[in-house]
């Protein structure tokens, strides 16, 4: 994984500017291409475990943990356990949240109504632990040393994507072939991506 320097690095040189060149737009620029890269696809590689929330009974809609909240793009996987023992996984609904209802049960689907809260449908009527996995939004940078998110083999994606904000920046005509290249390369990933998770594993 490359380091906001390493890639700032390498466009200075590809515009043949001097080493101060957008300097003072360095980590906004690292934080526009981190983020455009990391939340474009579900990538197998930006999976984490979300620590669990308890349910109560009767109460439909939950804040994740702290150390969650605003890191979530996409629910990969949830579950409910009930005295220890983990239940059928919840159906995750993507493009709609689940209905608000009085009615209580034994949920059987969840979805992500902002990035810290989410809804169980039917409301629970009783006590769960819920666990889930979701796919992150990425790093928030704070300093040049930090590396992106994505793999080492993005890294020419990624050189990519800076150039083409240092020239636009610049006002530079070649800006349009770049942002094109840019998302190319992050389409030939993203099916290298989703081959992957279709192979069969011996």
């Amino acid at each position: 994984m490359a380091t906001i320097t390493q890639i700032q690095t390498h466009a200075q040189n590809y515009v043949k500017g001097n080493s101060n060149l957008l300097s003072a737009e360095e980590i906004r620029i690292a934080q526009t291409i981190n983020n455009l890269v990391t939340t474009y696809h579900p990538w197998r590689w930006s999976i984490v475990a979300g620590t669990n929330v308890t349910t109560a009974s009767g109460t439909q809609e939950y804040n994740l943990d702290a150390a969650d909240q605003n890191r979530v793009h996409k629910l990969n996987e949830a579950w409910l356990v009930s005295a220890g023992t983990a239940l059928f996984p919840l159906i995750i609904y993507d493009w709609i949240a689940v209905p608000t209802i009085g009615t209580t049960g034994q949920p059987y689907g969840i979805s992500l109504i902002t990035e810290a809260r989410v809804h169980l449908y039917p409301t629970p009527g009783a006590v769960y632990t819920l666990s889930h996995r979701f796919h992150t939004s990425g790093t928030v940078f704070t300093a040049n040393t930090e590396s992106y998110d994505a793999p080492a083999r993005f890294d020419e994606t990624i050189k990519e994507g800076v150039i083409w904000k240092f020239l636009e920046f610049l006002d530079d005509g070649r800006a349009p072939d770049k942002q094109k290249s840019f998302y190319d390369l992050l389409n030939h990933q993203k099916r290298i991506d989703m081959r992957k998770q279709h192979e069969v594993r011996s």
